[in-house]
C-alpha cells in the first residue's frame, strides 16, 4: 500500500478525465500522483494497463505505469489522489460543440417538467428573483409542452400578463416549433400581419387577435425583435457551459457556433482570464 503524506480522495466526477486531475495541481506542489483505479486507460493500446500516473507541476503527465515505479518518480512530496476503484480515462475532446448554446440553455429557466401555465409562471418568477433581472429585460425560457398539461391546449399571453405586465416574455416550446409571448413582447414586435406567413401560423382568439402563440416561421415576428445579449450575459453563459463541460469530463472543445469577432473576443477573454481550467 502506498504511504505518502498528502492524500485526497477523488470524486466520481473528477475521475472522468486525466486532464481534470492535472488541472488540480497547485502551484506549490511538485507533482501529482493518481492511483488505486479499477483501470487507468491511457489510449496507448487496447491492452495497456497501468496502476498509477504522475503529473508535474505544469499538469503534464510524466509517467504512467506500476505503482512503485511511479511513486519513486513522483517523489515523497507529491499530492496524491486515491481513485477509489473508479475507471480513469483521458478527457473528452468534442470536435463539434455549440458551447454558447449550451450556456444559453443552462442559464435560462427549464420548463420541460411543467404541468400547467401556472407552474410556468411560478418558475419564471423565481428565475427573475434569483437573477435579479430588470423589468425591461427580455425573459426567455425553453421546454414547455401543452400536451403534458391537463388542459392539453395551447396557452395564451393572458397566462403571462398578470405576472409580467412590463417584461417582454418569449418561451420556446420543447420542439422549437412554437413560441409563446406575452402582450408586452407582442407590443414590442409591432403589429402582426392579418395573414399567416408561409410555413407558419399565428394562433388567434375567436375575435382574430393573436393569442401570443406563434408557430414555425411566424415565430420570427417576435424572436427577431429580441436584442443581442449584453457582454455580461454572454460571459455568464460561457462560464456556465465551461463548468458543465468540466463536470462531465469534456476538457477540450471546438466551438461550432462562432459567427462574429465579438464571440471570438469573448473566448479569448475567457482564456486570458483563466476561464478555461
Amino acid at each position: 500500500m502506498i504511504r505518502l503524506k498528502r492524500r485526497d480522495a477523488a470524486s466520481p466526477k473528477l475521475l472522468s478525465a486525466l486532464a481534470v486531475f492535472c488541472s488540480l495541481v497547485p502551484a506549490d506542489a511538485l507533482n501529482l500522483l493518481v492511483y488505486n483505479a479499477s483501470r487507468i486507460y491511457t489510449g496507448r493500446s487496447e491492452t495497456d494497463v497501468v496502476e498509477a500516473f504522475c503529473a508535474d507541476e505544469k499538469g503534464k503527465i510524466v509517467h504512467a505505469g506500476a505503482l512503485n515505479e511511479t511513486e519513486s518518480i513522483c517523489g515523497g512530496n507529491s499530492r496524491t489522489v486515491d481513485a477509489a476503484g473508479h475507471f480513469v480515462f483521458p478527457g473528452f475532446i468534442d470536435s463539434h460543440a455549440h458551447v454558447m448554446l449550451l450556456g444559453t440553455v443552462l442559464t435560462r429557466p427549464d420548463l420541460q417538467s411543467t404541468q400547467s401555465p401556472e407552474e410556468v409562471v411560478e418558475i419564471l418568477k423565481e428565475h427573475v428573483r434569483l437573477k435579479n433581472l430588470s423589468e425591461t429585460e427580455w425573459l426567455e425560457a425553453f421546454g414547455w409542452n401543452q400536451e403534458k398539461w391537463v388542459s392539453g391546449e395551447f396557452p395564451s399571453r393572458s397566462d403571462l400578463d398578470f405576472a409580467f405586465p412590463e417584461t417582454p416574455v418569449w418561451l420556446t416550446r420543447i420542439d422549437g416549433h412554437a413560441g409563446w409571448a406575452n402582450s408586452k413582447a407582442l407590443e414590442m414586435a409591432g403589429e402582426l400581419p392579418s395573414e399567416d406567413p408561409e410555413g407558419g401560423e399565428i394562433i388567434r382568439f375567436s375575435n382574430g387577435t393573436p393569442t401570443g402563440v406563434l408557430l414555425d416561421n411566424a415565430m420570427a415576428f417576435v424572436s427577431d425583435k429580441i436584442p443581442e445579449p449584453t457582454d455580461s450575459r454572454r460571459e455568464e453563459r460561457l462560464r456556465a457551459a465551461l463548468e458543465e463541460c468540466g463536470r462531465n469530463g469534456v476538457t477540450g472543445v471546438m466551438e461550432a457556433g462562432l459567427f462574429d469577432s465579438k464571440g471570438l473576443d469573448l473566448y479569448q477573454h475567457a482564456v486570458g482570464g483563466g476561464g478555461f481550467s
